[in-house]
């Protein structure tokens, strides 16, 4: 049954309000959760050797996971990012100032993270799948607030502004074949009804 305006609402409201309070703490002091956060690859996670500075030169995302762009540079895939944070990035602090949130297609199909376009116009995932209590739909969702670099109390704070997709995680509707679901819970990517699809932070001030 789909949904109806108040129930999308709703539901889209309390997804954002979980991820903000629960994804702005994992950058600050549980990054190695961060992949956690995102729409798994259908391949193979890339090793730390090929992870991309956020200060260097752009590459390209690989398909079939979630796209990733820091400040202008696109990160390969969601184990980069983590390897990022964990390796190069300096403790941050970060104070979101306010979020909003949309239903951007409330005809989502759960799948790998692909993306086509059906007869009607209306952008779809991958493989089919369904989720509890109606959860079938891709959300926007606007993040600005301020962070701050480094262990210094007096260190500058720096405005940002975030967007995000956020899709219902394909692990939990079995919609990536046997055995995938159980990995996931051992890692505990399960615990994330909602992941990231598309991520474009920048600095702003």
């Amino acid at each position: 049954m789909a949904n109806t305006s108040a129930d999308a609402t709703r539901i889209s409201t309390e997804a954002a309000q979980r991820f903000v309070e629960s994804y702005y703490p994992a950058l600050q002091s549980s990054r190695a959760t961060l992949t956690t956060f995102y729409l798994p690859s259908s391949s193979s996670p890339s090793t730390t050797a090929n992870a991309t500075s956020i200060k260097g030169n752009t590459t390209s995302s690989t398909g079939g996971g979630p796209t990733i762009v820091i400040n202008g540079n696109v990160i390969p895939d969601a184990h980069s990012l983590q390897t990022i944070f964990e390796q190069q990035m300096p403790q941050a602090r970060y104070e979101v100032q306010s979020y909003d949130c949309h239903v951007l297609n409330p005809e989502y199909v759960i799948g790998g993270g692909t993306t086509s376009t059906s007869t009607t116009g209306t952008a779809t995932g991958g493989s089919s799948g369904s989720t509890k209590d109606n959860k079938n739909m891709s959300i926007i969702l606007t993040v600005s607030g301020y962070v701050r670099y480094g262990e210094a109390t007096n260190a500058a704070m720096r405005g940002f502004s975030e967007n995000f997709v956020l899709v219902p995680h394909p692990w939990n509707t079995g919609a990536l074949g046997p055995g995938r679901g159980a990995a996931a819970e051992k890692t505990g990517a399960l615990k994330r009804e909602w992941v990231i699809q598309t991520q474009n932070f920048r600095l702003v001030v």
